[in-house]
């Protein structure tokens, strides 16, 4: 009698954590009725699981709901923080060679701002703002555009930013780059394509080292490594 009293009480737990068990609710009003267990009690184990619960449900980011029904927003801001990383702010030009999208992309943020502040139809919403302003964005500036100067000085020749650039082409072109000018810190007023793949490869490096997901291989670390190439340069260095 004393183990199937002992069994009648785990299972008694078990249907009260929702886990697959031979307790039915008739049987659980029946021994309550008589007082084998109490009406209102609660395993313990049962309520941690409902305190995790409540927990995880009050913080959860507003931006991790959003981001799975907004990709396409949120790439785009993914492509803003690359260029953050590159250039050290969020004005991106409105001619911007590497994402000519993502300056009219910018823009239209701080149009739709506007709107939203103003309680107009928008595609902003309180979710974006918050991304935005964490990114550091300034809602008031508008994008630079080249001045007569810089689009009159002469740059390097170098080959379109194509996606059918390989990464071994763009490896070579940071040698030519390295023995030419005995170091590797290509501005990127100077060669933009180079520039932003050098960045990419320190942003993919740095996934790989907190164990995020990365396209850089191995052998393309080890590539990187044998001619001397600097993973923790920060891009106010450049």
């Amino acid at each position: 009698l004393g183990n199937w009293a002992r069994m009648q009480k785990t299972q008694c737990r078990l249907y009260r954590e929702g886990t697959p068990t031979s307790m039915t609710p008739n049987r659980l009003r029946q021994l309550e009725s008589i007082g084998f267990i109490p009406k209102h009690s609660q395993d313990p184990k049962a309520l941690v699981k409902k305190k995790k619960k409540q927990h995880d449900a009050t913080t959860t980011s507003p931006l991790e709901e959003i981001r799975t029904d907004d990709k396409e927003w949120f790439a785009q801001l993914d492509d803003l923080k690359c260029y953050k990383f590159v250039e050290g702010n969020c004005n991106v030009p409105s001619c911007y060679p590497p994402n000519m999208k993502l300056g009219g992309w910018v823009n239209d943020q701080r149009n739709n701002y506007k709107k939203w502040q103003q309680e107009k139809p928008s595609n902003m919403t309180k979710q974006r703002v918050l991304a935005l302003e964490h990114l550091g964005f300034d809602w008031q500036q508008t994008p630079p555009k080249q001045t007569s100067q810089q689009q009159t000085q002469p740059q390097e020749q170098h080959p379109v930013n194509r996606s059918n650039v390989s990464w071994e082409t763009r490896l070579e072109q940071l040698i030519t780059y390295s023995d030419k000018h005995n170091h590797m810190h290509v501005p990127f007023s100077l060669n933009p394509p180079l520039s932003s793949w050098i960045s990419r490869q320190r942003i993919e490096y740095k996934r790989h080292e907190n164990n995020q997901p990365s396209i850089l291989t191995l052998e393309q670390m080890e590539a990187l490594d044998n001619i001397g190439f600097d993973w923790s340069l920060s891009p106010q260095q450049q």
